[in-house]
């Protein structure tokens, strides 16, 4: 039996499959502002000034807002029953966050004066925006293969939860440095980018807690 008819209980399986692909568009697009994130950072890094990156992580976010709501414009027209609108609003609107504080990250690094702050913090800052990229991907890969294989998509959800505990260490670790080094960061905008990021992982891994629950509900 084929995951939306267990899920659903449903034979009318077009109008899934068609929102399943936005779906997946619109992770890409979240995977997408998380893997810029990532080049931001590295570029700021360098000391030089990630203009390009932050515009790429923007556009990114800006699509994946655009197919949320054609989405939840396609939900609204109650295609599907209850509870499969239900689950994807869930699952969309999660994911959207992944693009969201992605999108307040580089903004953040757009705002600041002094770039040369961030050395202090490089080792554990470079770690968690790994980490927030990783989430990222492995998001997509789950829902890129729910409607095919349920047990692969578990699978790549426990892969995230293990990369968010990664994360937590590398979050950690950045307010030890900035601790420690304050004296010479002195910007405060530097704690709000390690938070903005560690926020995309955690947004990740809400994403995934809501793509488990939906994989468990089917295999029943």
């Amino acid at each position: 039996m084929s995951f939306f008819r267990s899920l659903f209980k449903t034979f009318y399986v077009s109008p899934e499959e068609e929102i399943l692909k936005l779906v997946i568009q619109h992770s890409a697009k979240c995977k997408e502002a998380a893997e810029k994130l990532m080049q931001a950072v590295e570029t700021a890094l360098k000391g030089e000034a990630p203009r390009r990156e932050i515009e790429a992580v923007e556009n990114a976010e800006r699509e994946a807002d655009k197919i949320r709501r054609k989405i939840l414009d396609q939900l609204a027209t109650g295609a599907l029953p209850p509870l499969g609108r239900e689950d994807f609003v869930r699952l969309v609107e999660r994911v959207d966050m992944v693009a969201d504080w992605a999108r307040d990250a580089v903004r953040v690094l757009k705002s600041m004066k002094d770039l040369a702050s961030l050395k202090a913090v490089e080792k554990p800052l470079i770690s968690l925006t790994l980490q927030a990229e990783r989430s990222a991907q492995r998001l997509h890969e789950a829902i890129t293969v729910m409607g095919e294989d349920l047990e692969k998509t578990r699978e790549l959800v426990i892969d995230v939860e293990k990369i968010e505990d990664v994360g937590d260490w590398a979050y950690m670790e950045c307010l030890e440095a900035l601790s420690e080094k304050w004296s010479q960061i002195k910007d405060p905008l530097v704690l709000v980018l390690i938070q903005s990021v560690e926020n995309v992982v955690d947004s990740a891994e809400d994403a995934s807690d809501v793509l488990e629950e939906i994989t468990i509900r089917a295999l029943r």
